[in-house]
């Protein structure tokens, strides 16, 4: 008779943990200003140990990780594999008139991987789609007065998803694809205005609009993997994000307030309105080379056409072109003394056009990133350390610059759940 592990009740155990307690952490990375068009930034759909290698991989994976890059590859994890990662990240926002610190955190993916037979493996998890934060204010003295006003934008959430995905080795090397995501979150925007007279009649009027997203995303993947030599490999993969249509239920609703934030007249403009969001076909694709255990060079490219991009916002946005660029190298995998040869050294470089320009700026993104990860527990437990530094925008023409520093952590766990007792 099978038996069931004692660490698989613990996987269970961290799975329902993550499950409950993901909503109510996810999505808080410090303003960003530049959050605030289409559906907010978008997070990368890659792992810590992707993360330090700037997010490249496309086309290679290791069994005993989880790619979520290329569901094609999942057909390489053999064994049953619980990924768990958190995130934080720290930021200078710099203008010309001044600079602001910020800093937020949360977690960044939970999956599950498990094998169905020699040629399947099936995965499901959660993850972070897009994360919306800004926190704008303008101030101006009203021509022809003493009057003064505040001009305040402010914006809060993003949108998750639930992916199912599967992967299958069709003939020796040749792996192909699907992930299916369910989208889902809501993003509060609110603009308030402030009068201030000097007198008892200064007054606040709000703003307010809250979107509630959901429908799904489909990928479709293939990847190939060429033997050179000797456990050397030449590695391909491309990921397609399908053309997608979501529901957003909007509600909108008008506020005067005393300067102490109490409501005065409320007034509901649209409740529940449903209206259709078209998010834009992706393609990303992948090479790399590597020798099974010891070292791995790759470069992803992804394209975007963001100009298809559809919302109740007249956003202008435009096409982006992204590269990630990453390495890794393990010196003695298997070393029976001296722990650091165990290690596994990453690093990485990505270029990232972001789908907006403001006042004719483009808005890129640029990064450098490094780690390492840590083996466990024989090497079934695997901890992950990454760290990104990096920078968005530009201060030209009274715009704001976003430097940061992001750091990555996760945890790998690799275990077979049923084992056939030897005796019965």
């Amino acid at each position: 008779m099978p038996r069931f592990h004692k660490k698989n009740a613990i996987i269970l155990f961290l799975l329902f943990l993550s499950l409950i307690t993901y909503p109510t952490i996810a999505q808080e990375l410090g303003n960003s200003p530049y959050s605030r068009a289409g559906i907010g930034d978008l997070f990368l759909p890659s792992t810590a140990q992707q993360n330090s290698m700037a997010g490249a991989g496309v086309s290679f994976s290791e069994s005993f990780y989880v790619n979520q890059l290329n569901p094609a590859l999942l057909a390489r994890n053999k064994t049953t594999i619980f990924e768990v990662g958190i995130i934080g990240r720290i930021k200078l926002l710099e203008a010309t008139n001044g600079n602001q610190r910020d800093f937020g955190g949360s977690m960044h993916y939970l999956s599950i991987a498990l094998p169905v037979n020699r040629f399947w493996t099936t995965s499901f998890g959660l993850t972070p789609y897009s994360s919306v934060k800004y926190d704008n204010e303008f101030r101006q003295t009203i021509a022809n007065s003493t009057f003064r006003a505040t001009y305040t934008q402010q914006g809060r959430g993003g949108m998750n998803k639930i992916y199912f995905a599967n992967g299958f080795e069709v003939v020796k090397n040749l792996y192909v694809g699907i992930k299916a995501n369910y989208l889902f979150g809501n993003i509060q925007d609110e603009s308030i205005t402030e009068l201030f007279t000097n007198t008892t009649q200064d007054l606040r009027i709000a703003f307010k609009r809250n979107n509630q997203y959901n429908g799904f995303l489909i990928e479709p993947a293939i990847a190939y993997r060429h033997k050179i030599k000797n456990d050397v490999y030449f590695n391909i993969g491309l990921n397609y994000s399908l053309n997608s249509t979501i529901q957003a239920k909007t509600t909108e609703i008008v506020e005067r307030r005393t300067l102490d934030d109490t409501p005065v007249i409320k007034d509901t403009v649209t409740n529940g309105a449903a209206q259709n969001i078209t998010l834009p076909s992706q393609l990303r694709v992948g090479v790399s080379l590597n020798k099974s255990m010891h070292w791995a060079f790759m470069a992803d490219v992804t394209l975007q056409d963001w100009t298809q991009f559809k919302s109740f916002d007249p956003d202008t946005l435009r096409n982006t072109f992204s590269v990630h660029i990453g390495a890794e190298f393990t010196p003695e995998y298997d070393a029976l003394k001296g722990y650091h040869k165990r290690l596994t050294y990453k690093a990485g470089f990505k270029y990232a056009q972001s789908p907006i320009s403001v006042n004719g700026v483009p808005i890129n993104d640029m990064a450098i990133s490094f780690g390492a990860a840590l083996p466990l527990a024989r090497g079934l437990t695997i901890v992950n350390i990454g760290t990104e530094l990096g920078t968005r925008g530009t201060i030209d023409k009274g715009l704001i610059r976003e430097n940061y520093i992001t750091f990555y952590l996760g945890t790998t766990i690799n275990d077979k759940w049923f084992i056939k007792r030897k005796i019965d």
